[in-house]
């Protein structure tokens, strides 16, 4: 019988130890254990020893002389990868060692491990760290390192040293905390066009050392836009306790649409949020980035959709208005009619198409203040070209015990019917915008009325547009076009013009106390109230405003205007424009001392819209009209014309063919 070998026992043995490994070892525990990559990061070989005395420049931590003193390990603490070696030097006292690292590496190697954003984190390094020299005695040649603590510093890392090896940790990217928007939207869920949305944010970073934001930045993309645009941008923000928080203000646009809003921030070591890592959007102007929020904007209506109910054929939805007209009123329905039997139904909301004129002396709509919104007219949804403030259509009186639908409301009384909106839907802009009115005057002067309904339920108080428009200087019309089925339209007027002022050429110039004549026309452009009556006149000062005798002086009085004169330049403010021209005994000013005098000619209208115009001369032998030339000559004078609001550039005319006209009051 034959022997077996010591091959046959190695292989008896190594099937024993391998059943017992494959048995028992997922049950033993765990051992620290540190991963070998296969592409470490080395040094090359030191050209020093231990023993050679280096030099440094400048000094680290107070010691000008160090040591080589070997390899350390580095260890991700994190993967328990080992990423490679780096050199220890140590102090020729032995107090200290700092690991150090070659900018070659530095820059090649190590930032490409470290950072997110390699190159950015290298130049940080480079231009706000040290750079150290080590000089070896002649004839070795010196060489320059960086710190390698500096380097993960600005690469986010934490770390802590055992024996030969550092084990270092990547703390976490910043992080957006809050981002919302301050104002609360409808109940439909949007926010009105052309209003103000306020963001807050706030952004935690956990670099080691830094407190520092690179950069925050927010977009906004409209839908249907070629590209998104910057709402915020700032860069290098201190973070004060590792938090920083702000604010921003974004205006929406005109149109309706709905509005992305995206957000990213990066930290000290250029590392971008987590979001904006996780969700990695790409945007034409940044990348990565994330999509905080999206939201919508509509048309400026009330803020509960419909203040006003609309008429329902009970007591419920019977108005009282306050004096606005014959009580009880209703909200009109697409059911009601007038004591005609007509149903002046034009949608549930009424918009305005603003015309700079009168739409029957070729003004057009004005290009500036309208846009398109698809709204409900009087057949169903269109595009109109309108403004974006809507108006309550009510009609009265109404008899709750006869008015049936599709008949008449009142079984005797003519039907009257009024467009009203909230007071609190209109500001100065809107003022100007619509009616090209003086808004603090207008604000202040027209009528409110408080509406509620016949069972005591206050709706708010209410502007009528009518007033709004005469007390603005110009008129609303119910009028249906194609551009409009709403079928409300506002006619603006302008600012008053002061067309001439002049010096008078039989003035004496030559010494003090001599009367200055002064000559001015022009025209106002008031149409007539809602109740018909004629508002031609206009109100004149005259004041010396700069001089060196009698400033402050002032002449004063009141102009009718011919409204049979109309201003060839403006045609299509015919029906409103009237004539004035100053008195030629009373425009005067006498000045008591020599020198150069400006005095200022103010013409304000019957809805108090002022215009300012200015003219110079001066007293004395060389005297006469307009400022000193430099050579003791004297011009003709400088007329200067400012208004206390924009005036409106007069738009081209265009045919409008009406549909059908409502000749109801409105």
């Amino acid at each position: 019988m034959m022997k077996k070998g010591r091959g046959h026992k190695i292989r008896i043995w190594f099937m024993i130890s391998f059943v017992f490994l494959s048995t028992f070892l997922p049950y033993m525990p765990t051992l620290p254990t540190i991963i070998a990559n296969a592409a470490m990061i080395t040094p090359p070989d030191s050209s020093v020893d231990e023993n050679t005395l280096l030099t440094l420049n400048p000094s680290l931590d107070g010691k000008t002389h160090w040591y080589y003193d070997g390899l350390v390990t580095v260890v991700n603490q994190d993967s328990g990868n080992t990423l490679g070696k780096v050199r220890r030097y140590r102090a020729s006292d032995g107090s200290i060692t700092r690991l150090m690292v070659s900018g070659e590496l530095a820059g090649d190697q190590w930032v490409d491990v470290l950072a997110e954003s390699p190159n950015q984190v290298f130049a940080e390094l480079r231009d706000n760290y040290t750079y150290y020299w080590f000089q070896p005695p002649y004839p070795k040649t010196g060489f320059g390192q960086y710190k390698f603590s500096d380097l993960l510093d600005v690469a986010g890392y934490e770390y802590s040293t055992s024996g030969n090896t550092i084990y270092i940790s990547n703390t976490s990217n910043p992080k957006v905390t809050k981002f919302n928007i301050v104002e609360q939207p409808t109940t439909t869920g949007c926010y009105p066009s052309s209003s103000t949305i306020t963001i807050e944010f706030e952004v935690e970073e956990y670099m080691p050392i830094s407190n520092k934001l690179h950069n925050v930045q927010i977009f906004g993309w409209w839908d249907g836009a070629d590209n998104p645009f910057l709402i915020y941008s700032k860069s290098d923000v201190n973070a004060s306790g590792g938090r920083f928080s702000d604010k921003v203000t974004v205006e929406l646009a005109t149109l309706p649409g709905t509005l992305k809003l995206f957000m990213r921030a990066s930290d000290g070591a250029y590392r971008v949020d987590q979001d904006s890592k996780a969700q990695n959007v790409s945007l034409p102007v940044a990348y990565p980035i994330a999509e905080k929020l999206v939201i919508c904007s509509e048309l400026d209506t009330p803020s509960d959709g419909g203040s006003i109910p609309m008429y329902d054929w009970t007591e419920n939805t019977l108005l009282d208005s306050d004096g606005l007209g014959p009580d009880p009123l209703a909200r009109s329905n697409s059911q009601m009619a007038n004591h005609l039997g007509q149903r002046p139904w034009f949608g549930p909301l009424r918009y305005p198409t603003i015309y700079h004129g009168h739409v029957d002396d070729g003004a057009t709509p004005l290009q500036d203040v309208n846009n398109y919104h698809n709204v409900e007219g009087r057949f169903g949804m269109h595009k109109a070209f309108i403004y974006k403030k809507p108006f309550y259509y009510i009609m009265g009186p109404v008899d709750v015990d006869f008015a049936t639908p599709y008949g008449p409301v009142h079984p005797s009384v003519e039907t009257e019917t009024y467009n009203v909106q909230l007071v609190s839907m209109f500001s100065e802009k809107d003022v100007e915008d619509m009616f090209n009115g003086n808004p603090e005057y207008v604000l202040n002067k027209t009528p409110t009325y408080n509406i509620k309904t016949y069972t005591e339920q206050a709706l708010g108080t209410y502007y009528y547009i009518r007033d709004l428009a005469a007390y603005s200087g110009g008129e609303a019309s119910n009028n249906c076009t194609d551009i409009n089925d709403t079928c409300l339209e506002i006619y603006r007027t302008d600012y008053p013009d002061i067309t001439t002022f002049t010096l008078r050429n039989t003035n004496d110039y030559s010494a003090p106390n001599k009367p200055i004549f002064m000559d001015f026309a022009g025209f106002e452009y008031v149409a007539n109230d809602r109740f018909g009556e004629i508002r031609n006149w206009v109100d004149y000062t005259l004041e010396v405003v700069e001089g060196p005798s009698i400033v402050g002086q002032k002449v004063e009085g009141r102009l009718i205007t011919n409204k049979a004169i109309d201003n060839a330049e403006k045609p299509h403010m015919n029906r409103y424009d009237g004539s004035y021209i100053s008195p030629s005994a009373l425009t005067k000013v006498t000045p008591t001392a020599e020198g150069t005098y400006k005095v200022q000619l103010t013409i304000t209208d019957a809805v108090m819209r002022t215009t300012t115009a200015t003219i110079t001369f001066m007293i004395g032998p060389n005297g006469g009209p307009g400022a000193p030339d430099g050579g003791g000559e004297y011009g003709s004078c400088a007329v200067n014309i400012t208004t206390n609001a924009t005036q409106t550039i007069q738009s081209s005319p265009a045919d409008i063919s009406p549909v059908f006209e409502i000749s109801s009051i409105i």
